[in-house]
């Protein structure tokens, strides 16, 4: 194996084969992302994409070393985790200088195709024949210029590759680890971890949070006496540690649970849970100093949307005005090209999580829910309305704040805001506020409706 030849690296999908063009570190600030062929155009596994780099739920930035990236692929990738093992074999040949968004004909192509969990495990996926099948064209022009191919599925995929599919210059592996996928391609070194260990972080006597002033004045005038009382407790109190590791490390359904454990424990045990709680809830960020807006784009009279798009005029633009607290003026359809929504805050110490969701106002599923974050200050969703839509429609945005990063994607933070169906998307949101409010994260949403 030639450890110092070129790799373009491809993902093997059900429509072919998808390279990799580019891995990009970024700002560790902002959240991944995935786009199509250096456009501004973020592909849809771009939010499971951040989830696959940023500690804790993912590897890459554990394995080498960054928290941040961009990544252009030549062709769009719409779901799944097949592409996992294609992109963090990327992520090491970029490492190892030998990464190549055009391989030219002595580059190795590599095609890979399989899920990877936090132990580096390769685990299978669906559709491993019919995506070895879409490649048959490619790989076979490759093999007959000369061309070495490699090849690479889950080993528990293997036998779905046809007998005869490795020949002359294509060479098939069936792997369960990374770590043999890596020695298939002539990378050697291993990523660091071979299993995962749970690390209990040490935090300091106090969580190192920013109080907010008015909070903290508040609890200082009422709770004067009793924190003086408790200092030395919490200072040294095993399970007041233990707590501020998982918030810190972003456990937050563990500690959802330590804390309702210790709530329904014993008279010392709930004094301590209730200490805490109600630290974490006068440090929550300040919801006066968060904010939601929406700027529209509207073609000028007499032009259309398309021409908006294709840049032939420019819009007018307009920030919509608040009819409550949480919902905006309800917009009109007509001339509608783009909606901008914005969610900020005043201090770049915070981290902000959001999702967008938008569903017909008759309708029982959602056409579109776009998530963004974990970012520090401020989030944007830029909406284009590409056609006349036909029916009108409710639009929500929800953004979690914290001074941590906020991975709400998936886990205990999503399960709080909704469970899925539009009509449960604004019921008992007092509840849900009450739930985020008591484990340290602000809430704030906004409504918007569309009419024709």
């Amino acid at each position: 194996m030639n450890e110092t030849a070129d790799l373009g690296i491809f993902i093997a999908t059900t429509k072919g084969s998808v390279g990799i063009q580019r891995i990009t570190e970024e700002d560790p600030e902002i959240a991944s992302v995935v786009c199509l062929a250096g456009k501004a155009m973020p592909l849809p596994i771009s939010n499971a994409y951040q989830d696959f780099v940023r500690q804790a739920t993912g590897v890459v930035q554990r394995d080498f070393g960054h928290g941040s990236f961009r990544v252009d692929l030549s062709a769009t990738i719409e779901d799944g985790y097949s592409w996992q093992l294609g992109l963090y074999l990327g992520h090491a040949a970029e490492t190892a200088d030998r990464l190549t968004g055009d391989p030219a004909h002595e580059a190795i192509h590599v095609f890979a195709t399989g899920e990877v969990n936090v132990d580096l495990e390769v685990l299978s996926v669906d559709h491993v024949t019919l995506k070895l099948e879409r490649l048959k064209n490619h790989v076979g022009n490759l093999s007959a210029e000369g061309t070495r191919v490699i090849i690479i599925v889950p080993s528990g995929n293997l036998e779905e590759a046809p007998d005869d599919f490795a020949h002359g210059n294509i060479e098939l592996h069936g792997v369960s680890t990374v770590a043999e996928a890596l020695r298939a391609i002539g990378i050697t070194a291993e990523p660091r971890p071979k299993k995962s260990t749970n690390v209990i972080l040490t935090p300091p006597a106090i969580p190192e949070k920013k109080i907010n002033r008015a909070k903290g004045l508040v609890l200082a005038l009422i709770g004067l006496i009793m924190i003086g009382i408790a200092a030395a407790y919490i200072t040294y109190e095993t399970s007041f540690e233990a707590w501020a590791s998982l918030e810190r490390a972003g456990k937050y359904r563990a500690l959802d649970n330590a804390l309702k454990k210790a709530n329904d424990s014993g008279v010392i045990d709930r004094f301590r849970a209730n200490i805490y709680q109600n630290y974490l809830i006068a440090t929550r960020p300040d919801k006066d100093r968060l904010r939601i807006r929406l700027i529209e784009h509207r073609a000028p009279e007499g032009k259309t949307c398309a021409a908006f798009h294709l840049g032939r005029v420019k819009a007018i633009v307009t920030e919509s005005q608040r009819r409550s607290e949480r919902a905006f003026q309800v917009g009109q359809i007509t001339g509608l090209c783009q909606l901008e929504f914005i969610a900020e805050a005043d201090a770049n110490s915070i981290y902000l999580w959001g999702r967008y969701v938008r569903w017909p106002s008759d309708g029982q599923k959602f056409s579109e829910i776009i998530t963004r974050g974990p970012s520090r200050q401020r989030l944007r969703w830029k909406i284009d309305l590409t056609r006349q839509l036909q029916r009108d429609y409710i639009i929500h945005i929800a953004v979690v704040a914290d001074d941590q990063p906020v991975d709400g994607a998936s886990g205990w933070v999503a399960e709080q805001l909704w469970t899925g169906d539009p009509s449960n998307i604004l019921a008992r949101w007092e509840q849900r506020l009450r739930s985020l409010n008591a484990r340290g994260f602000e809430l704030v949403d906004a409504t918007f409706s569309l009419t024709r």
